[in-house]
């Protein structure tokens, strides 16, 4: 029995999150991973800066989402301007998702401490579809025949960003083009537009600890909005630690280490708080964040987002 239910959920995420609009990958960790979701944070940093991140939502139960996701950028003309690449595998039951993009972002200096950036990205989405991957238990199931299916559709993206040295807010629709993709005769998949707005700031609570809440308010046509509320304490610039909370999905746990100037490893587990959490144990988020120094006379300041 828990076996046919896992069939069916798999079935079902890849049959219907397309038309549900929730296409785009969620991170717990998104205060530190801002390049996916919003172009405009390209080059806001000092320095470069290389994130990887690994996600692995609802663990044991089969055909759960996995996603890898990869960006870099840096600022150019001396910080004038922002260039970067995003890298995104999303796996999830039978479909893949595969995105590349590049980054574009232009500075526009408010004071000597704050800056507004505006940006845009443009790139390529893949979405794939294996029946293969399917395990039915009447092999002779015409509806679960073995076939592929893959299409690939150009997009863009644009977005907002405004930081100082302790505060930021940015605002973003990551894919512009609502694509549609005849999958067969009778099924269609719709990409839809979805709004990312970001903020966060940093208090001193003391000469060795900070305190660093921040938010993510998510928003897609036809589907549920999403809010995502972070409270993260900073101990000695070196150790975070804090919790997380997510409308209709989880409560989550956040560890980090800034271990040396240019390293920033992350850590995330997710715990479900809807019926679904039942039939998982939860989700794990890694996250590894490098600062690429060009210069070893730069002096690199801490940086909190």
């Amino acid at each position: 029995m828990k076996e046919r239910l896992i069939l069916i959920l798999t079935w079902l995420t890849a049959a219907t999150a397309p038309v549900l609009a929730q296409q785009q990958v969620m991170f717990t960790q998104y205060m530190h991973n801002e390049a996916m979701i919003n172009p405009a944070y390209a080059g806001s940093q000092e320095t470069g800066s290389a994130t990887v991140l690994y996600r692995n939502q609802w663990m044991g139960m089969e055909g759960a989402p996995v996603t890898y996701s990869f960006n870099i950028h840096a600022p150019v003309q001396n910080r004038k301007m922002g260039i970067g690449l995003s890298v995104l595998k999303d796996q999830t039951g039978i479909t893949d998702n595969f995105n590349l993009y590049g980054l574009y972002a232009y500075s526009i200096p408010v004071n000597a401490h704050s800056h507004v950036q505006l940006g845009l990205q443009a790139g390529l989405d893949n979405f794939n579809i294996d029946l293969g991957r399917l395990r039915p238990k009447n092999p002779g199931d015409d509806n679960f025949t073995d076939g592929t299916f893959s299409s690939f559709r150009l997009n863009f993206g644009t977005g907002a960003y405004y930081f100082t040295e302790k505060f930021y807010a940015g605002i973003s629709l990551p894919k512009l083009m609502n694509h549609k993709v005849l999958y067969n005769e009778e099924t269609s998949l719709k990409q839809s537009r979805h709004l990312f707005i970001t903020s966060g700031y940093v208090f001193d609570l003391s000469d060795d600890i900070k305190l660093k809440p921040s938010v993510l308010y998510k928003y897609a046509e036809a589907a549920p909005m999403q809010l995502d509320v972070t409270t993260q304490f900073i101990f000695k610039e070196i150790l975070w630690t804090g919790l997380a909370w997510r409308s209709f999905d989880s409560v989550d746990l956040l560890l980090g280490l800034q271990a040396g100037k240019q390293l920033h490893i992350g850590y995330a587990y997710d715990f479900a708080t809807t019926p679904l959490g039942d039939y998982h144990t939860g989700s794990h988020e890694i996250l590894l964040n490098y600062r690429l120094r060009f210069s070893s006379k730069r002096v690199l300041t801490p940086r909190f987002f």
